[in-house]
């Protein structure tokens, strides 16, 4: 009896972010159901769920080499393949799932361009968003121009 812990079941969704595990997703759901007259407990679950996303956001996931461990991590951490989605407290390995896509995405060849300057006697047309927006509304769906901007 001391061992185990009742499971509750949890709607996860794929575009839910990455910090967002069952467990988290439960406390929320909490939270929105009690009172808001109940400060004290309101702060107390508020607490619970930022400590949860910090850890989430924090921890760092060892590299995995192949696309098929990959993902078969990334889906036993975000538990997609089961019927019923279990809460578990374990959120080191979703935090460490957060930090490898952090770290897989990063760039290190990457260089800032340098911006463009304007001699002091061109003139820069300015072009609100509401005229910019009309523009692309109106270009035709064909293939790509002189300028090499496709339609999509």
């Amino acid at each position: 009896m001391d061992r185990c812990m009742p499971y509750r079941r949890v709607r996860m969704s794929s575009r839910d972010p990455v910090w967002m595990t069952p467990l988290v997703k439960s406390l929320m759901r909490a939270k929105s159901r009690i009172d808001s007259n109940n400060v004290v407990r309101l702060r107390q679950i508020n607490r619970r769920i930022i400590e949860l996303i910090s850890k989430n956001r924090g921890n760092l996931l060892q590299v995995l080499i192949g696309t098929r461990e990959w993902w078969k991590h990334v889906d036993d951490l975000s538990q997609r393949r089961c019927h019923s989605v279990k809460i578990t407290l374990d959120i080191q390995s979703l935090v460490e799932l957060n930090d490898y896509f952090a770290d897989l995405f990063w760039d290190t060849e990457y260089k800032q361009p340098t911006p463009a300057r304007a001699e002091n006697g061109v003139q820069v047309p300015e072009i609100g968003r509401k005229t910019g927006v009309e523009l692309f509304a109106a270009l035709k769906k064909t293939a790509t121009g002189p300028d090499d901007i496709p339609f999509w």
